[in-house]
């Protein structure tokens, strides 16, 4: 693959990341006006459909907490990206993506 069209798939996958987290920022701002969070909980925790979705927002962190410290030579800034992610979401991943492959730290 030449440079450029490298370039230019790097430049689409950002593009991509940085739209789903505005909507997925939006979508927080929404629930939050909607619904107070621990109501919201509640109501997700009494079906078991919600406790696997909840499990599986869990092993997310911690995946991502392992990449955080395999990436990050901070091991403050490591639980910086942790933190916020567990408090924003996972579109805090996603800028972690974008940010590596600004720096070219991975490759698509």
């Amino acid at each position: 693959m030449s440079n450029s069209a490298s370039q230019l798939k790097v430049k689409i996958i950002i593009s991509f990341l940085i739209a789903l987290s505005i909507l997925f920022v939006g979508l927080i701002f929404y629930a939050v006006s909607v619904q107070p969070i621990g109501e919201g909980f509640s109501v997700v925790w009494q079906n078991i459909w919600g406790k696997v979705t909840i499990a599986d927002l869990y092993l997310g962190f911690f995946v991502f907490g392992l990449i955080y410290f395999s990436f990050e030579k901070s091991k403050v800034k490591a639980s910086v990206w942790l933190l916020l992610t567990c408090v924003l979401g996972n579109f805090v991943p996603a800028i972690f993506v974008i940010r590596l492959l600004l720096r070219k730290q991975i490759k698509v």
